[in-house]
């Protein structure tokens, strides 16, 4: 049986795999499809073969519609999985497509609510304001105010869209599989874990319920922040696929010529930078797709800047956030040897790694930006440069730091857009001092120290069990006389070093504290139980 009969009867679909299988034999892969053992009649032209793969591939992504637009875009955020070379080229991916029917808005809307478009709105504008590949936007007013709204626009998903964004990531999977076993230098690009990476951010931007928890968790996050702004949800009208939300009036920042004399622009740029660094480093919860098109100039005041498409966000662990702050420092402070260490904390590497090696190259890479004037290093090229080395090692890197590093590498485009003499590496120094007191609060402190002491407990109550084990075994064995002598020492050895490290973090937990704060109510406990853990240091030590 050929593996094109195979795929028939496993796939329902078999005409959409024929049509992407026809497109990219046009854009000049017909000799590829042939080695895979699917059969192509077509071939491209020869100016589409002259031409580079990357611009072979999107001129295919962007024929074959939303799914491989959107495969396309997400890719072109990730340069550890892809050469540069490909990442510029998806990146000048776009969207824009036809608008769907006003009828099948109804449909939508009524079957996510169960009433009609009528009884939840009282005039809905039939032509959208903006129309992409997932869904489209319209203007409406609400029949009843909800917390003082009642102009809303309205953002509804595309009919079906899911299900062919679905069928079309299994075919991805086939392909990706497939191609792995014909051709050896397809495997460096892990097409898989692409395709994977793919789905899993997909599914999250075709939750608009997701979406609308984003927007309140990251604005309420940012309350103290008076220059961003976000879209505030109409819960009662809003569902995984239909979602509500108040507009945000102004200027979208791609299509501003000329800024209003009224705006502020270095202290625009600068609040929209702390924002963003406090959303990653503070909170651990950020936008990620934050260029132009999603930001709203608002000429008020000193000028603000709206927010919008909450689809794609970072999440980051307390444990990866704390290690991408110290990324973070390093960088604005051009510690690259650091910077090669952090980066083998957070990541995943092959046994052939060499840390030596890996450490030189990086610092060969990003050594000249040491003799440069802030003003003249791009950080965003910088963080780049580094992700090409962890690729060339191949070291993977977590997918929310790519995500940072992208926020960043856009963050500085911005800074730059609103204010010609912004940089972000002059901003991120000044930050980086509000970061390390933040570090260095008591909250954050007796936090980590209470995750200190708590990983001591758990190591504590693992070693015994282990040592049962193994006492158990020897017994089993007939060895156990010939290691006792040797196990009681190991056990008074390992009393010791727990107490050590113990008395050790309480001095330094209490030092740092009573430093900032003399007064603070757990100075006296920590020296307390530093004095105890001392005693019984000592009581083991001279135990005979």
């Amino acid at each position: 049986m050929s593996i094109g009969h195979r795929i028939k009867q496993s796939l329902s679909n078999w005409g959409r795999i024929q049509e992407i299988l026809r497109i990219f034999a046009k854009y000049g892969f017909a000799n590829l499809i042939r080695e895979m053992g699917l059969s192509s009649d077509q071939s491209g032209d020869e100016a589409t073969h002259a031409k580079s793969m990357p611009w072979q591939l999107r001129k295919a992504f962007e024929e074959l519609g939303p799914t491989f637009i959107k495969l396309g875009q997400i890719m072109s955020t990730r340069p550890d999985l892809l050469p540069p070379e490909y990442i510029a080229e998806f990146s000048k991916l776009r969207d824009d497509v036809p608008p769907f029917s006003f009828i099948e808005v109804e449909t939508i809307i009524e079957e996510e609510f169960g009433r009609s478009l009528g009884e939840i709105y009282e005039s809905f504008e039939t032509t959208p304001i903006a129309a992409a590949s997932v869904s489209q936007v319209h203007r409406a007013k609400l029949q009843e105010p909800e917390a003082g709204l009642l102009e809303v626009v309205v953002k509804v998903q595309r009919p079906h869209i899911t299900e062919k964004i679905q069928a079309d990531i299994q075919i991805l999977y086939f392909l990706a599989r497939t191609l792995k076993k014909v051709r050896k230098d397809f495997r460096l690009f892990n097409l898989t874990g692409i395709v994977r990476e793919f789905q899993k951010s997909i599914s999250e931007e075709l939750d608009f319920g997701l979406e609308a928890k984003n927007i309140e968790e990251i604005g309420r996050n940012s309350q103290e922040n008076e220059v961003v702004v976000f879209p505030q949800v109409v819960w009662s009208s809003s569902s995984k696929r239909v979602l509500t939300m108040s507009e945000l009036k102004g200027q979208v920042l791609s299509q501003v010529k000329e800024y209003p004399v009224s705006i502020d622009r270095p202290y625009l740029a600068d609040s929209l930078a702390e924002f963003f660094l406090e959303s990653i480093f503070f909170h651990g919860h950020f936008h990620c797709d934050a260029h132009p098109g999603n930001l709203i100039l608002i000429e008020e005041g000193r000028g603000k800047i709206g927010l919008v498409d909450f689809g794609m966000v970072g999440r980051l662990s307390p444990d990866l956030r704390d290690k991408m702050s110290r990324i973070f420092l390093a960088l604005v402070s051009q510690d690259f040897t650091s910077l090669a260490s952090l980066y083998t904390e957070v990541a995943t590497f092959n046994r052939r790694f060499s840390l030596k090696e890996f450490r030189l190259d990086l610092e060969r890479l990003l050594e000249p930006n040491l003799n440069k004037p802030l003003s003249q290093v791009d950080v965003g090229a910088m963080m780049l440069d580094s992700i090409q080395i962890a690729r060339k090692y191949e070291v993977k890197l977590p997918r929310d730091l790519i995500l940072f590093y992208r926020a960043v590498v856009t963050l500085e485009f911005l800074g730059r857009s609103i204010d010609p003499e912004f940089t972000f590496l002059k901003f991120g120094t000044r930050f980086s001092k509000k970061l390390i007191q933040r570090k260095l609060s008591t909250e954050n402190v007796m936090r980590d120290l209470f995750r200190f002491v708590e990983g001591l407990r758990s190591l504590s109550t693992d070693i015994p069990s282990q040592l049962k084990i193994i006492l158990n075994r020897l017994e089993t064995d007939g060895g156990l006389d010939r290691y006792s002598e040797g196990i009681q020492a190991f056990k008074r050895t390992n009393k010791i070093l727990a107490l050590s490290i113990i008395l050790f973090g309480l001095i330094i937990g209490a030092s740092i504290i009573s430093s900032f704060q003399p007064q603070h109510f757990a100075v006296l406990p920590l020296w307390i139980a530093a004095g105890f853990s001392f005693l019984l240091l000592l009581t083991q030590i001279f135990r005979k």
